[in-house]
């Protein structure tokens, strides 16, 4: 029925990492974010380093450097914004040797 929501799902992390708690302040239903996989790949590493690949406003973002500081403390963690990768993925560039030779 309209008007029973029960959660709301971000799923994408520069909107989380600009806007979920304007959001979460605004709203009466649980908010999910969906947050960069900092804590699997810590506990995966085994050289003790990771890159996140993540668009420049979630590079910048509170959320990312939280999750760092709370996940990653005694791991390196190489930050790479990838300005306009979402963009060539979003519009089925996905497999390409242009996306190949980007990353």
């Amino acid at each position: 029925a309209q008007g029973k929501c029960k959660a709301i799902v971000i799923a994408c992390n520069t909107m989380t990492a600009v806007a979920v708690e304007t959001i979460r302040a605004q709203i009466n239903v649980p908010l999910i974010a969906i947050e960069p996989a900092v804590k699997p790949a810590v506990a995966m590493t085994v050289s003790k380093h990771i890159a996140v690949l993540a668009t420049a406003t979630t590079v910048k973002g509170k959320n990312l450097k939280s999750l760092i500081e709370t996940y990653a403390q005694d791991i390196k963690v190489s930050l790479v914004p990838c300005i306009g990768l979402a963009e060539k993925i979003e519009t089925g560039k996905a497999h390409t040797a242009e996306v190949k030779d980007y990353l």
